[in-house]
């Protein structure tokens, strides 16, 4: 498997399997959108350009370039510390798993889009709404279509009473829940 390159706030750093791409403000999304497209190895992909929430701007690029579906691993939340830990630790499992033909696809999939849902679809976009889990799932249910129609979001709660965390479950369609 090829080696990749970790572009970092400009920085380069080599992992093995997959590429992070952590994104800064000057010029962040088209980089970021040529550098998902022209990689040769799997992409996974530490949103830290906005604390808190996903970048708008970075998801709908690589939507409309149809490159989301080609990321291994995304993380937009919290910090950036946060993020870079969570992506780093899902690209290792899904690239390692992958390698050793232990890779449950659908988990790894269910993961990657809990992760665009909640960190862009609910940090950047619902949580604004407020703490209301009706109003919340009616409002990521369309998100998480944009990324995958299979798949629909239900009990949708605030593990602490408060809109910063949300939980949710994902479920595919004739397939087995996620908690």
């Amino acid at each position: 498997m090829p080696t990749a390159s970790v572009a970092a706030l400009h920085e380069s750093v080599t992992v093995s399997g997959s590429v992070v791409v952590a994104v800064s403000p000057e010029g962040a999304v088209a980089a970021t959108v040529r550098a998902v497209r022209e990689s040769v190895v799997p992409v996974a992909l530490a949103d830290v350009r906005h604390t808190n929430g996903g970048d708008p701007d970075l998801i709908a690029a690589l939507q409309a370039e149809g490159l989301v579906d080609g990321l291994v691993a995304y993380g937009g939340w919290n910090t950036a510390g946060n993020t870079i830990g969570s992506v780093v630790a899902a690209a290792v499992a899904t690239v390692v798993g992958d390698r050793e033909h232990t890779l449950d696809r659908t988990a790894a999939r269910r993961l990657l889009l809990h992760r665009l849902t909640e960190d862009y679809g609910y940090q950047a976009v619902v949580r604004a709404a407020g703490p209301d889990a009706a109003a919340a799932r009616e409002r990521l249910q369309p998100i998480l279509h944009g990324f995958d129609p299979d798949w629909t979001i239900e009990d949708v709660t605030f593990p602490w009473n408060r809109s910063f965390e949300i939980d949710f479950t994902l479920v595919r369609r004739g397939g087995p829940h996620d908690r």
